[in-house]
């Protein structure tokens, strides 16, 4: 990440925690874990090219954050690390810093999100089941394809705003910038990209609870080539309650690549919801988008999100999660190899005390790439110990 970059994203980060001296009732939340991992095909290589590693693993999280009825501010750094006896040079040690802030009134709300990050390709281009998203908001940039040992420098910035014209009315708009860099460059692996677009919106509200938008979105891509996209959608969004919220969108864009001289009109929605019980957690999340991908390439995504979270015993939750991904060429005429994605988990966590608590997890990942000889799949487990002393419950 070249200077440039650095300052936006200092100030940008900065930026988003940015609050008056008077301001009270902040959180500091600190999570630590330490433990072990195994992973029997590390880089997701064909059959006979695997590494596999094992040894420790280093978590920890440092949030502060503000709540009251008018603002609201994070600020989250993170430190990833892991240390492999016997495969030295697949250690790595990740940098993650994270920003929001939010003000809202009677009338309007204003906020932005950033972060930035510098991690090993492994995490970066391999997504778990994790949830790294709202609901409705696909991610997309992975290329699946980690062979090579790389880094990847990446800086997202994401200001929005929205204003009650009326009771019924309101108006929305935002914008976003996403910048990757790699440390080293494989064409059709992991190429340096940029992605900014701009968006605007006309909303109707039936209720408090439930409101429909209508949404315009342009967009520009650059990599060795550029491209511009632009299109629109309408979104259903309701919630029934505190704790169930779901939404429905339908739309379509238009994409112009300038690398192959094509144009392509595409599909876009997506369906989904999230339900919060006193014992259990439940998100879904199906969507159809148009976007870049590290590969140096622009793809149509078809992504299907899926964790479930239950609190069995007082002290004993179980988790799992699944992730599926599908990647075309946008175009007819692209020659983009079709690629197919499964990443699964499945897990607990026992809380033998307050602040202490044992976590463990086996995860699967599964890839095909249609040009390809064959798929390659690999299985992980951790395990490992989580403290957290500012937690009071």
């Amino acid at each position: 990440m070249n200077a440039r970059h650095v300052r936006i994203a200092v100030l940008a980060v900065l930026g988003a925690t940015s609050i008056t001296a008077q301001a009270e009732n902040w959180e500091f939340s600190p999570r630590l874990e330490l433990g072990y991992l195994y992973n029997d095909n590390y880089r997701l290589d064909i059959p006979g090219n695997e590494i596999d590693v094992s040894g420790g693993r280093l978590d920890v999280t440092l949030p502060i954050r503000l709540v009251d009825p008018v603002m609201k501010a994070e600020l989250r750094p993170r430190i990833h690390s892991t240390f492999f006896p016997d495969a030295r040079d697949e250690d790595s040690t990740d940098y993650f810093l994270s920003g929001l802030i939010e003000r809202r009134t009677q009338l309007h709300t204003f906020g932005m999100d950033a972060s930035i990050s510098r991690q090993d390709i492994v995490r970066s281009e391999l997504p778990n089941a994790d949830i790294d998203s709202n609901l409705g908001d696909p991610t997309i940039g992975d290329s699946g394809i980690v062979r090579q040992r790389n880094r990847r420098d990446l800086l997202r910035v994401e200001p929005y705003w929205q204003y009650s014209i009326s009771q019924r009315h309101r108006a929305e708009a935002g914008a976003h910038y996403i910048d990757a860099d790699f440390e080293k460059t494989y064409p059709g692996e992991q190429q340096d990209y940029s992605d900014y677009g701009v968006y605007g919106g006309w909303g109707y509200l039936f209720s408090q609870r439930s409101s429909l938008t209508l949404r315009g979105r342009a967009s520009h891509y650059e990599t060795f080539f550029e491209s511009d996209a632009y299109g629109a959608e309408v979104e259903w969004r309701t919630d029934y309650s505190q704790t169930a919220h779901l939404y429905v969108r339908l739309g379509g864009q238009q994409t112009e690549l300038e690398d192959d001289s094509d144009s392509s009109a595409n599909p876009i929605g997506g369906i989904g919801g999230r339900w919060t019980w006193p014992t259990t957690n439940f998100f879904a999340d199906l969507t159809r988008s148009i976007g870049p991908t590290s590969g140096g390439t622009v793809v149509e995504r078809s992504q299907f999100r899926l964790t479930v979270d239950r609190a069995v015993r007082p002290r004993l939750s179980l988790f799992g999660g699944a992730r599926a991904i599908r990647d075309d060429g946008v175009s007819e005429n692209s020659t983009y190899p079709t690629r197919k994605y499964l990443a699964g988990d499945l897990g607990f966590e026992w809380r033998f005390a307050r602040q202490w608590s044992v976590r463990g997890a086996y995860n699967y990942i599964w890839q095909e790439y249609s040009d390809e000889p064959s798929d390659k799949t690999s299985n992980s487990v951790n395990l490992g110990v989580v403290y957290e002393p500012g937690r009071l419950e």
